[in-house]
């Protein structure tokens, strides 16, 4: 019997199951929600009467009965639905209809849609519970791939942070907020399924948390497959450039003690009130005002937006004027206000750009005079736009001028700090025994509580173990006088100290002369000391410089020690020294009196001193780094010494008279101006010393050199002058001439001779060629022959490599000091040799013949540098005294295949070694190398080298045992860096399975196309104290067989390289890949700018 017509159209027509099991037979719709679990999980249909009794005599009994899916899949599971068994199929059709009856005809279409409906609905529901297994491991699957996306975006933007500073994007950072919270989700579904499984083996299952969590399976796999839809980030939408918050200062350490953390909590305190907007910091010098403000400038940065979206620091020098202040402010913003000369202009380009910065903290540290704030450009700060102006100064003057709110007054230390800062400083605790302790306490005591005071005394009593030497001191302190308005008496006299304790006067002018510099200007040592020998401070003028350089260099370190310099130390070396703002302040006080000063560099003048400013009492005048650009007058100044201008633009020329009434002057430094011609005045200067015209530009025409007789050092580099000027045989005290990168045509013959007592001639890649008296040379020009044996510095260019052998044959190289020698097309070349170097540019060594013209090169040559040298093939016949060589650099020498010949070559001293764009060479070495070749050898440099197939032989690395660091790049033929040496190739075994390289410490492999191992035929290659693994561009290199030492203390600490390639390596351990895992960072080959092999360009520096 079939179902009424009715209800039929009400069932959906996808399928039948059929019914099986005692009693019941027949089909029925497939749509059925009559479904239950059995014990085994099996589903089952349970069939209930719904009108009991009506069709059999007996009471109806509950059975089961299996559903078999037609397809043999398997059932979907049903909870709390039966069927009575014992009913047929047609009895289940009687019931429908009799239900039928019941409900009437009132059952509309809409009805038994709503009804199909409710159905669908609860099918939904079921399958939830279907292969709930295959649920779990595609929502693992789909997490594994959404968490490895992560990984990559994380990776990408750590990338960015430490190469650009880039901060992710907001997108981003909601993505992975998402991506965390949904793995949190996750984690906590797979627990509980894990609890469930626990419980009793899950043999009671809970089919309605079953159904929930199959909901919830689904849900999540809808939501993790989004997310990594959205996840697809380019790389420009992953990060940007933040707007700097501002800048971390280097600070020193703030003492435990009470007066500086009260002042620092009560700034703080300030800050943080909504009423206060004008903050003023006040204090004698040398107290701590601007050691304070740096420590909250970088506590206030490491909270984060917490209080400030913005903090701009700017020191503002006692010089400072309207245009001086925009222009400090303007570079913290990174704005240019270059092309501005109107100050409203200025103001109104600031003013817009730091009211672009909400909640802004501008700190102007170190002020010494007020200035409105709106004719600067400073927004006015209140309590609506949450900006604060926060200034330090020494005097409250300033603060009341400022309109600050509030004023917070930075005391000195009390007594008990005062002496334990005093102690850090005066060192060994054996210097305050007994008779000792009690003068020492009034030395401190006598510095009234001032840091800078105590730090300078502190030092320059440290280590002083004789009694007698305190009390003296105690004396000098408490006499000293002062009448610099207040501050003399307890600041600069106490200062004074220091420099009264200088060894003589000559040291006092030295320690003068650094004042003539910009306040925080960074001081160029060897300028400095230049100066001194200048002013006649170091010695007499017959001595060497040499030795002078030498003294000089003792007095830089007397005055570091005594605290009156510090020195700024760059690439591992000290290169500057720099004064502080109060020492400082305190020489040019003394300038005051004797030696009597001008001192107006780096204020930002724009027109030179009136000729009444010129004193006839001064004795050194600087005006360096400013924009002066005319110099005019006949300022009468007999006393002057020193004349330092340079970094002016002196746009238009300097007066003819100008140095008329200057016959005293012994340095005069015009560097890095725009002169076009010196005045003839300058001519009769007959007690100069020092002419230094460095980086003229414009310079074309120079006076006649006649009267100069004094001048020791003249220095015309980087001019454009093509001849030198008259006079010039009368400086016969001439010590230095500096005539490098010049376009100078002719330097006479004989010139040389009246120079007697020249020590540095440097006259490198200037346009004059020396010439020999065996070759070619310049028509009347000087020959090597009269080189003079006084030069100690020597930096020439020789016609040709005639006149270079002539000259190493004279013997001449072995007694100077230092020399950079250039042969050939020196142009093109640009080589930054420290010392001793041959540079051998565009030469043909064979003279267009087919016999090499041997190079002699000095015996002390350390460093060698040969540049586009075609027909080089073998360094020993072209090349003798290679043995003290400690540096070789060869590019574009396309006919060498080898650098060295075993039995020829040896080069025991080497130790850097680069060989760039060699197209043809083959190997390092042709044939077995001897004992103590290439022993010294550190550094191995190789790059585009395409005919190289590997880097070592194995029996070579012997002999490498000091090498340090191994760099190949793009040199597409290379397959491994260490081959099987060539009597293995000839049926020799080798007996090596380990090899040691004990000292390497870098290794770098850039784009190395075919590289497939780093040693065939061996183990493991032994490298013990390696740190640093770049891998980049080598995607044939499929294992790293390297030991790289203990493996509880590995020396190694970085890995770079593409993850692509780390994650093919192959390993022989796999828990070596585990130890390195740490140090491995990950390389994105688009972003780290390393060039192609085919795009590869090479010189050599």
């Amino acid at each position: 019997m079939s179902p009424p017509a009715c209800f039929a159209e009400a069932m959906p027509r996808s399928g039948v199951k059929r019914l099986e099991g005692e009693g019941v037979e027949g089909d029925i719709p497939s749509y059925s929600p009559f479904l239950a679990l059995t014990a085994e999980g099996s589903a089952e249909r349970m069939i209930r009467s719904p009108v009991q009794g009506s069709h059999h005599p007996s009471s109806p009994a509950i059975a089961t009965i299996p559903i078999v899916e037609e397809d043999g899949v398997g059932c979907r599971e049903i909870e709390d639905c039966h069927f009575l068994a014992g009913f047929s199929t047609s009895s289940v059709f009687s019931c429908w209809i009799v239900a039928m009856e019941v409900a009437g005809l009132t059952i509309s279409v809409m009805s038994r849609l709503c009804a199909q409906t409710c159905f669908d609905e609860k099918l939904a529901r079921f399958n939830y519970l279907e292969r709930p297994q295959v649920k779990v491991q595609r929502l693992t699957r789909t997490m594994e791939r959404l968490t490895a996306r992560e990984e990559i975006i994380n990776k990408k933007l750590e990338h960015a942070k430490v190469k650009k500073g880039k901060e992710p994007t907001t997108e981003v950072v909601l993505w992975l907020r998402n991506v965390q919270e949904i793995k949190d989700s996750v984690s906590c579904i797979v627990e509980e399924i894990a609890d469930e499984t626990k419980c009793l083996n899950g043999c009671f299952p809970n089919y309605c948390s079953r159904i929930k969590r199959g909901k919830r399976i689904e849900e999540k796999i809808k939501e993790v497959r989004e997310l990594l839809k959205i996840g697809e980030f380019s790389n420009h939408s992953l990060a940007y450039f933040p707007l700097k918050r501002g800048r971390r200062l280097p600070a020193t350490t703030i003492l435990n003690n009470t007066s500086k953390r009260r002042a620092i909590d009560e700034i703080l305190e300030c800050l943080m009130n909504d009423d206060v907007a004008r903050i003023g910091i006040f204090g004698m010098g040398g107290v701590g005002k601007t050691t304070i403000m740096t420590y909250i400038n970088n506590l206030l940065l490491e909270q984060g937006t917490l209080h400030f979206d913005n903090i701009i620091f700017v020191t503002v020098s006692k010089e400072s004027n309207n245009s001086k202040l925009q222009n400090d402010i303007a570079n913290a913003l990174a704005l240019n206000l270059s092309n501005d000369d109107d100050e409203t202009s200025r103001a109104t380009k600031l003013l817009e750009a730091l009211e672009r910065r909400k909640r802004l903290l501008l700190i102007l540290d170190d002020m010494w005079q007020p200035f409105p704030i709106e004719a600067i450009g400073i927004p006015n700060p209140t309590r609506e736009n949450g900006c604060k102006l926060v200034l330090t100064t020494r005097s409250l003057v300033v603060c009341r001028g400022m309109e600050t709110q509030r004023d917070i007054e930075v005391k000195v230390l009390s007594e008990e700090e005062a002496w334990d800062l005093f102690k850090e400083k005066v060192g060994d605790d054996r210097l305050l025994s007994l008779d000792i302790e009690s003068t020492a306490r009034n030395v401190a005591r006598e510095c009234d509580g001032l840091p800078l005071a105590i730090v300078t005394v502190g030092l320059a009593l440290r280590n002083v173990y004789d009694a007698t030497d305190w009390y003296n001191a105690l004396d000098e302190l408490r006499n000293s006088t002062g009448d610099i308005e207040g501050m003399e008496d307890r600041v600069f006299a106490r200062l004074r100290f220091s420099y009264n304790r200088l060894r003589n006067d000559k040291t006092r002018l030295c320690f003068i002369y650094c004042a003539l510099y910009p306040e925080d200007h960074q001081i160029e040592i060897e300028e400095l000391i230049e100066y001194w020998m200048g002013e006649g401070l170091l010695g007499t003028r017959d001595g060497r410089r040499g030795d002078t350089m030498r003294k000089g260099k003792f007095v830089l370190n007397e005055l570091k020690d005594a605290c009156m310099l510090q020195t700024i130390n760059q690439d591992g070396r000290v290169k500057y020294v720099k004064m502080h703002d109060l020492i400082r302040d305190m020489a040019i006080g003394i300038t005051r009196m004797s030696p009597r000063c001008i001192i107006k560099a780096g204020v930002g003048l724009r027109k030179t001193l009136h000729e009444s400013e010129w004193r006839e009492d001064v004795d050194m005048v600087s005006l360096m780094r400013n924009d002066v650009k005319v110099l005019l007058g006949q300022p009468r100044c007999p006393k002057l010494s020193s004349l330092l201008l340079q970094y002016n633009s002196f746009s238009e020329n300097i007066s003819h008279s100008f140095f008329n009434h200057m016959h005293n002057l012994k340095v005069v430094d015009l560097s890095y101006t725009g002169i076009k011609f010196l005045p003839e005045s300058l001519s009769y200067l007959e007690s100069l010393r020092a002419l230094l015209l460095h980086s003229c530009w414009n310079l074309r025409s120079l006076p006649c050199f006649t009267k100069l007789t004094a001048l020791q050092v003249l220095d015309l580099s980087y001019t454009p002058i093509k001849e030198l000027p008259k006079g010039m045989e009368m400086l016969v005290y001439l010590k230095r001439l500096d005539l490098s990168r010049t376009n100078l045509q002719m330097f006479p013959g004989g010139l040389l001779s009246k120079f007697t007592l020249l020590e540095d001639l440097l006259m490198d890649n200037c346009d004059f060629v020396w010439g020999a008296e065996s070759s070619w040379a310049i028509e009347g020009g000087a020959r090597v022959e009269e080189l003079t044996s006084s030069i100690e510095n020597l930096q020439i260019n020789f016609w040709d490599m005639k006149a270079f052998n002539r000259y190493v044959m004279s013997g001449h190289s072995d007694q100077v000091k230092s020399f950079k020698l250039y042969v050939g097309d020196f142009r093109d070349f640009h080589s930054h040799g420290r010392k001793n170097s041959v540079v051998i540019s565009g030469y043909d060594l064979f003279n267009g013949g087919t016999n090499t013209i041997p190079v002699l090169l000095p015996v002390d040559t350390l460093e060698l540098y040969i540049y586009q040298c075609d027909n080089i093939s073998k360094l020993y016949k072209c090349f003798s005294n290679l043995t003290n060589l400690k540096k070789c650099a060869i590019t574009w020498c396309h006919q060498m295949k080898y650098f060295m010949v075993a039995r020829k070559d040896r080069f025991p001293s080497l130790e850097s070694l680069r060989l760039h764009n060699m197209y043809y060479l083959m190997g390092l070495c042709k044939g077995i190398q001897t004992t103590g070749t290439l022993a010294k050898l550190k550094v191995l440099d190789i790059d585009t080298c395409p005919s190289l197939k590997s880097l070592f032989f194995r029996g070579q690395l012997q002999h490498l045992e000091n090498l340090q660091e191994i760099k190949v790049s793009n040199c597409i033929g290379i397959k491994e860096i260490i081959a099987e040496d060539e009597n293995h190739e000839m049926g020799e075994t080798s007996d090596n399975a380990i090899l040691i390289l004990s000292r390497l410490q870098r290794l770098e492999l850039q784009s190395l196309r075919n590289l497939e191992t780093i040693c065939s035929g061996v183990l493991l290659v032994v490298c013990d104290s390696l740190r640093s693994i770049d891998v980049l561009n080598c995607e044939k290199l499929t294992t790293l067989s390297l030991c790289l030492g203990d493996e509880q203390s590995p020396s190694l600490r970085e890995i770079k390289g593409e993850k692509l390639w780390w994650d093919s390596l192959e390993w022989a351990d796999p828990n070596t890949k585990t130890l390195l895992q740490p140090f491995f960072k990950a390389t994105d080959i688009e972003t780290c700018g390393f060039p192609s092999a085919s795009t590869s360009t090479s010189t050599a520096t």
